[in-house]
């Protein structure tokens, strides 16, 4: 009878990851560099187009690229490609702050047209967050892979120097499940 249970909810659980998850089985990073390739490996693949980025606060073990010309999505200003030592690059990361658009309300429908263009891509996000602290308010959709990666859309709103932002981070599975 107990292993009957038990069989019965890995079943649903294992039926609803698998529901989540279709369609998307792997994550494949945007543009010219895989995950897993290393930062040396991947500035040559990038050539000028590719700088290294200082992180603040430094990240130990992590080193980033920045590439302005290197965006597949549209209305952001780049990407960084973050690697960590041993595992090659591990997460990319697409960004548009409002300093690229002449209104914040230019930003905020940049920001609003890109999770369709998500969806598109990727189906219906597995999961919808908002929260209002302090002022600002975030929202984070995520789309798992059945591989562990995990595409998260995150925009942020706020009175602040920096009042609109939105990112589009791909994480590897080696990131993805955490």
């Amino acid at each position: 009878m107990i292993r009957t249970f038990i069989a019965f909810v890995l079943v649903v659980l294992l039926g609803s990851i698998a529901s989540a998850q279709q369609g998307r089985a792997k994550l494949d990073a945007p543009g010219k560099v895989a995950f897993g390739t290393t930062y040396e490996n991947a500035a040559k693949l990038l050539g000028p187009d590719a700088e290294p980025y200082e992180q603040d606060p430094p990240q130990p073990g992590i080193k980033v690229l920045s590439c302005d010309k290197c965006s597949l999505l549209p209305n952001v200003e780049g990407l960084t490609l973050h690697f960590q030592n041993n595992g090659g690059l591990v997460r990319v990361e697409a960004f548009a702050v409002a300093g690229m658009f002449k209104t914040v309300d230019e930003c905020q429908k940049g920001d609003s047209d890109m999770m369709p263009k998500l969806v598109t891509l990727y189906g219906k996000p597995d999961s919808n967050e908002i929260s209002k602290k302090s002022g600002t308010t975030s929202k984070i959709a995520s789309f798992r892979f059945g591989d562990g990666g995990v595409v998260q859309h995150t925009s942020s709103t706020t009175k602040s120097d920096r009042p609109c932002t939105y990112t589009v981070s791909y994480m590897s599975k080696a990131l993805g499940s955490r």
